[in-house]
């Protein structure tokens, strides 16, 4: 741009660097006549056609150079691309990996629990009907003392009652539908809260949509989160009526100490 010729209105030419640099209220440096008014100079049209086509000319000769880099370019963007979708596929890879230990690590537990559950109706099942088969009356023929007697018979038809009962009752155990339920959850996992959704950015990097941060506790190592009622299930017991244990051991105890 330096060395364009510019015309001035003495119709002498200078360069376009001469006539920038020079004085505002300088005379011409050619022919002396005039001062000279930059601005006026340059919106002399074959001036400003001439400063046009430098200006396009610079202009491509700059695009030109851009245009030889344009395979690195794309090569550049392309890893960038790769480079960040990986990441992106690594942190989904990682979430589903956290939620599926946390769904294994809930499942044993309960597979756990359940086995546990499942030992202990067994072994109340045997001791119930070890209780029955053992069970003996107390009798009162070595006192003479009838309210003794009558009190002792009382407590042997109650205990009866009671050993009848429970054989019934576990007689007919087998019978039952269900000992166990699973409560199941009050809400459906949405998987959009847990892995969230791509957030997208524009050229100036602000977020044009609503990003949805996944749910750390849903796919935290802490199983039991997944326990809640609301998040998963639970293992609930079947209540029934039925004997009371504590009570045929309370009436055994009155008997013993009565004989004494």
């Amino acid at each position: 741009m330096d060395d364009l010729k510019i015309y001035l209105p003495c119709a002498f030419k200078t360069t376009y660097k001469q006539l920038i640099e020079s004085d505002k209220s300088s005379k011409c440096s050619i022919c002396h006549s005039h001062k000279i008014n930059i601005n006026e100079c340059l919106e002399i049209p074959r001036n400003k056609l001439n400063i046009k086509q430098r200006q396009i000319e610079l202009e491509l000769e700059n695009f030109e150079q851009m245009r030889s880099g344009i395979e690195q370019v794309k090569e550049k963007n392309v890893e960038f691309i790769n480079s960040d979708f990986d990441r992106l596929k690594n942190e989904i890879d990682l979430m589903r990996e956290k939620l599926k230990k946390s769904i294994d690590d809930y499942y044993f537990k309960i597979l756990d629990e359940l086995e546990a559950k499942r030992r202990n109706k067994i072994k109340e099942n045997e001791e119930d009907l070890k209780e029955i088969e053992s069970f003996k009356i107390e009798s009162p023929s070595g006192s003479d003392d009838y309210l003794f007697k009558i009190d002792t018979h009382e407590i042997n038809l109650s205990l009866l009652k009671d050993k009848i009962n429970l054989y019934e009752e576990r007689a007919q155990f087998s019978e039952k539908k269900i000992i166990y339920n699973l409560k199941k959850a009050k809400t459906i996992f949405n998987l959009e809260d847990i892995f969230g959704v791509i957030d997208l950015f524009d050229e100036n990097f602000n977020k044009s949509i609503n990003f949805c941060e996944p749910v750390e506790s849903l796919i935290s190592s802490d199983v039991s989160d997944f326990g809640s009622s609301s998040n998963y299930f639970k293992i609930n017991h079947l209540t029934n009526s039925g004997y009371n244990k504590k009570a045929l051991k309370t009436k055994s105890k009155k008997l013993k100490k009565k004989q004494f």
